[in-house]
């Protein structure tokens, strides 16, 4: 009877130890290289909000300081009309650096919370605001925007500058990946826990590929860098913080070349009372 080899014990500890010891200096391999990665990723994102900031800032106070020169002038430099509108880009200059400002704030706050100030506000006055906003952009691309749901009084309990930039970069998403000439819906809704707000459009939608990666910050599909080259990837992974930070929730559908809805859920009261 042929009898096997009988391998030693010491043998199978040592053999058991080594597996053991290289296993665990792959792992701290493995999670020094993740270390590496993500403080690239960091260092990436710092650089990115230090550009975006000082080449936003210094275009929207020079903005801001001659039109401040314009509306100081007495007698008639400027029409009532004209007036009007030097008021409006005031206004929507200052907005700009306010929520400028916000970005910055949650962007340094960003691993310990967000640096809001919540308070019960009035959903459609903050949305026709935005609105306001972009009209120009709107009617230079030529589409339609439906709003419905905002002719009573819809609450919710979030920072207003926040709820402001959230759909801003919404709304603007929508104008700017939609082609030409086409539709916008936009639609708040009130619930028994919270307020709905959707944005609905008819633009180049998000492939089956992307969808995972749209909430990364910096990532920008292969359309959506044709269609609108500008862009700097922030404003979704912005939106989605914002709101989680605050009580609230994003989440979307979409089909590719259709078009996308983003959906945002917004908590109507403080929930710590």
């Amino acid at each position: 009877m042929e009898r096997f080899p009988v391998v030693p014990f010491p043998f199978l500890y040592g053999s058991l130890f080594f597996f053991l010891l290289a296993s665990i200096l792959l792992l701290l391999l493995h999670e020094e290289a993740r270390r590496r990665i993500l403080a690239e990723r960091e260092h990436e994102r710092r650089a990115m909000l230090g550009i975006l900031s000082h080449r936003l800032r210094t275009p929207l106070t020079e903005i801001q300081w001659s039109t401040e020169m314009l509306l100081s002038e007495q007698g008639e430099i400027l029409s009532d009309m004209q007036r009007k509108l030097v008021h409006q880009i005031n206004d929507g200059t200052c907005d700009a650096v306010r929520l400028l400002n916000r970005f910055l704030e949650v962007s340094q706050a960003k691993r310990g919370g967000v640096v809001a100030k919540p308070a019960h506000i009035e959903v459609g006055k903050i949305l026709t605001r935005v609105i306001d906003s972009l009209k120009v952009t709107l009617d230079e691309r030529g589409h339609t925007l439906e709003v419905e749901g905002t002719q009573g009084e819809v609450w919710a309990y979030i920072d207003p500058l926040l709820l402001q930039a959230i759909l801003d970069a919404l709304l603007a998403n929508a104008i700017y990946y939609t082609p030409p000439y086409g539709k916008i819906h936009v639609s708040v809704r009130q619930k028994r826990h919270g307020v709905i707000v959707s944005v609905e459009d008819t633009g180049i939608g998000i492939s089956e590929k992307e969808r995972s990666k749209i909430f990364v910050e910096f990532f920008r599909g292969e359309k959506a860098r044709l269609l609108h080259p500008g862009g700097c990837g922030l404003g979704l992974s912005f939106t989605k913080h914002l709101l989680k930070e605050s009580g609230g929730s994003l989440s979307f559908t979409s089909e590719e070349g259709k078009g996308s809805t983003f959906t945002v859920a917004i908590p109507r009261r403080d929930e710590r009372t």
